[in-house]
């Protein structure tokens, strides 16, 4: 197997495999130890190079593009640490605005918010000390701009959203890299709150 420039340690050493289904993504790995999983799902042509040599790699640092013509690299974005709800802190939120629960039901941060309770979110976020509330009401909050779908949502709660994003930066990094869609270049095709979460991450 032809090897390549590893974007890592410069040797030329890296190399990829993948399993005969395509169930995992294409994994690319070096002697020196670093590894990225290639998203075969994107490429492009290169600016140096002029021909489509790109692919996109995400190691668990950061997501960004690399040519294996040239072995140029361009920062998409960092990857930021992984966080998720707690089952106490949805069970409580559940209880107090007397939304149903079920322990083994996934996704509930994003199916039961509704835009009608959204001053309830911010009371709530403005009154607790836990950031398990706090990083739950969040997700609550940016998930209320699916259901209006139109600027009246971006003109009203978007900039409250900001001011608390700002001052809780790192406790919703990860939320925001979600509504970010890296992994999605259709801007069309992501959240409607995504074009303006990307400005806002880009400014930070």
């Amino acid at each position: 197997m032809a090897t390549q420039i590893c974007p890592a340690c410069n040797k030329d050493s890296f190399t990829w495999t993948h399993d005969e289904d395509r169930t995992t993504p294409t994994t690319w790995g070096c002697e020196c130890g670093y590894s990225a999983r290639e998203d075969e799902s994107f490429e492009r042509v290169c600016v140096i190079c002029n021909i489509k040599t790109e692919s996109r790699l995400e190691d668990d640092d950061k997501i960004y593009w690399w040519c294996c013509s040239c072995n140029t690299t361009t920062l998409i974005t960092r990857v930021p640490k992984w966080r998720f709800p707690t089952g106490d802190a949805i069970q409580e939120l559940a209880a107090e605005f007397e939304y149903p629960f079920d322990i083994n039901r996934q996704d509930w941060e994003y199916i039961v918010p509704t835009i009608d309770d959204i001053e309830k979110y911010f009371t709530k976020y403005a009154t607790t000390n836990s950031e398990d509330i706090r990083f739950l009401l969040m997700i609550m909050m940016l998930e209320t701009s699916n259901s209006g779908v139109d600027l009246k949502w971006i003109k009203n709660i978007w900039p409250r959203v900001m001011v608390l994003l700002k001052e809780d930066f790192q406790l919703h990094e990860y939320t925001m890299f979600y509504y970010c869609c890296w992994d999605n270049e259709d801007i069309n095709d992501a959240f409607f709150v995504t074009p303006y979460i990307r400005e806002f991450w880009g400014k930070q």
